[in-house]
């Protein structure tokens, strides 16, 4: 049952990593960028990665997306500001691994999202089904957030993202500060509209 996966996925507080780094599972596959441009693996090299999980045929998936897509840019615009201060680089790149019904839905919704997000190429279903494994991904929308060095930082990216709009606690390795305790911060707002997010972009099995 569902308590019993959340116990599965904490082990001595840590977060259980995969049998296998993602980066082996996807070995010498070519990404591709809603151009249908193509690029190895090395580009993900020294990102953050988000693993995106995703159907167009799902409404919470679209909401999500759009979600992230803003929740993204921000970050992406705090860590160019950061860099030009000479502070260290924490580039974040999503990787959308498609669970759509078609390739034409897969396109459709990937254009959709910021030109920057790479995927795993529609055609390469036996290597998308094995990173949903690899992940265990029973629903969408599903963000598993990857650190730098291949490993899982958490399998709540989407909680803590909605949670977290401005991307203020981006790379989302700690839980989200429950509504009350952000109130009670002086952070009332902000938490109530993240609260009014997530409770407005449900799961989907």
């Amino acid at each position: 049952g569902k308590v019993q996966d959340d116990l599965a996925t904490l082990k001595n507080g840590e977060v259980v990593q995969p049998q296998r780094p993602y980066h082996e599972v996807l070995g010498g596959v070519r990404l591709v960028n809603a151009q249908q441009q193509q690029f190895g693996l090395g580009s993900l090299a020294g990102h953050y990665v988000g693993v995106c999980f995703g159907s167009k045929a799902s409404a919470s998936c679209l909401s999500f997306a759009r979600f992230l897509a803003t929740t993204y840019e921000r970050v992406r615009a705090r860590a160019v500001a950061a860099t030009a201060a000479g502070a260290p680089a924490m580039p974040f790149c999503v990787l959308y691994v498609s669970q759509d019904r078609s390739g034409a839905e897969f396109w459709e919704f990937f254009r959709s999202m910021p030109g920057t997000w790479l995927a795993i190429p529609y055609p390469e279903n036996a290597l998308r089904a094995e990173v949903s494994h690899l992940f265990n991904v029973s629903s969408v929308p599903t963000l598993i957030m990857i650190g730098p060095d291949g490993r899982v930082i958490t399998a709540e990216g989407r909680a803590r993202v909605l949670a977290d709009p401005m991307g203020e606690h981006f790379p989302w390795s700690a839980p989200p500060v429950p509504v009350a305790a952000a109130a009670s911060a002086g952070e009332g707002d902000g938490a109530a509209a993240a609260a009014a997010a997530a409770a407005a972009v449900g799961g989907e099995g």
